[in-house]
């Protein structure tokens, strides 16, 4: 196991992750990292609320950043499969 941590880039801002997580590895990171992200655009949408988070940079002890994770590679296959789901719909009128 490693510590990550997942430092929110969040409309200019590097909000930091003091504490870290410790996962098994890098996937494992980044799939925290993306289920965070849609958490966020989740709540944006049910509220109504800005969502201003632009990425989570997934980092390693030393503070050096591993991976960085966007809200468009986040939300890109969720996306895809509504869009998929409306155009199919939209076939079938």
């Amino acid at each position: 196991m490693q510590r990550y941590y997942m430092h929110v880039i969040d409309d200019g801002e590097r909000l930091l992750d003091a504490e870290g997580t410790e996962l098994k590895d890098l996937d494992a990171a980044k799939a925290v990292a993306i289920g965070g992200i849609r958490s966020v655009v989740a709540h944006s949408f049910t509220t109504g609320e800005p969502c201003n988070i632009l990425a989570i940079e997934i980092c390693d002890s030393a503070g050096s950043v591993l991976l960085p994770v966007t809200v468009a590679e986040a939300v890109a296959a969720p996306l895809e499969r509504l869009l998929s789901i409306v155009h199919s719909h939209d076939s079938v009128r």
